[in-house]
């Protein structure tokens, strides 16, 4: 007789407590919150190469933090090698070129024809351009307009049409505003010699340049003036292919020479003073410079 087993179902699994089932959804919480932060933080903490590479396009080069080595290497060599002679170099890049230097830029000096760059200054702070053509000037007896004395004296070194400009805005009343400008090396005396250095130079030379000590109107005036120098054996010789506005200034026992240099888009401003260098030595000088501005 075969006995047959009664049936029995299988035993009921034991469900589990309200407390595990909390602390279930609690650790799936938890294991979210650590997936979504990751990826909050790979998302705003890493960027793509492209951003990257804007951001560093973006930024602007950095400021120099003093007066150029190697430029004023290149003072101080040429110095020691030219003893017989005392020098001072300013060289500043204009049209955004940080690079500047100088060498014993605030001594100061005779002027020599130097000073009728700073006369054009005197003279912009007492008229306007416009007034120019219909303005006389006087000296020594001749009478010339000031359009006239303006190109001989910047151009040629005219002396007569430089006093009678000099005639025209006042010598007395000339030093305080050169001063107040912040020359504090140039004084004008017709009767002492007129004095500067440099470093006023350089100054009055950016100022134009910049047009902030002139307008703009008058730098074009004047540079375009001093772009056709007949006196050019020295900065402009020793630049081929550039376009130079120059002012020289010669006596006995002196010899300067103060340019706006522009070159392939660029410029900068150079001021070679020596007590009796030739401009053969100023030229060679304003080569070195040259070649190294250019680069």
């Amino acid at each position: 007789m075969r006995v047959i087993a009664t049936y029995q179902p299988n035993a009921r699994r034991p469900q589990p407590s309200r407390r595990h089932r909390r602390w279930r959804w609690v650790l799936l919480l938890a294991v979210l919150a650590v997936v979504i932060g990751i990826f909050w933080y790979r998302d705003h903490t890493v960027s793509s190469p492209t951003s990257e590479n804007s951001q560093s396009q973006a930024q602007a080069p950095p400021e120099p933090t003093g007066p150029d080595a190697q430029l004023e290497s290149i003072f101080t060599s040429w110095a020691q090698a030219h003893p017989e002679h005392q020098w001072a170099v300013v060289v500043r890049g204009l049209d955004g070129d940080k690079r500047y230097g100088s060498y014993r830029a605030g001594e100061v000096t005779s002027a020599a024809s130097i000073y009728k760059l700073f006369l054009t200054y005197l003279l912009f702070k007492k008229i306007s351009l416009d007034q120019v053509p219909n303005i006389t000037v006087s000296s020594s007896g001749g009478k010339w307009s000031l359009e006239h004395c303006l190109d001989m004296a910047l151009r040629v070194s005219d002396n007569p049409c430089a006093w009678a400009i000099g005639n025209y805005t006042g010598w007395s009343p000339s030093n305080p505003i050169l001063a107040q400008a912040g020359f504090s090396n140039t004084t004008l005396d017709i009767t002492a010699g007129h004095k500067t250095s440099a470093e006023d130079t350089a100054d009055l030379l950016e100022g134009m340049y910049k047009a902030t000590l002139y307008t703009a109107q008058e730098r074009d005036y004047l540079l375009n003036i001093l772009r056709k120098q007949s006196y050019n054996q020295g900065i402009p010789a020793g630049c081929s292919g550039c376009t130079v506005a120059n002012k020289t200034g010669e006596l006995p026992g002196v010899k300067h020479d103060a340019a706006v240099v522009q070159y392939g888009g660029m410029a900068y401003l150079v001021v070679i003073f020596s007590d009796g260098a030739t401009y053969s030595q100023i030229a060679e000088l304003a080569s070195q410079v040259q070649a190294y501005m250019s680069k």
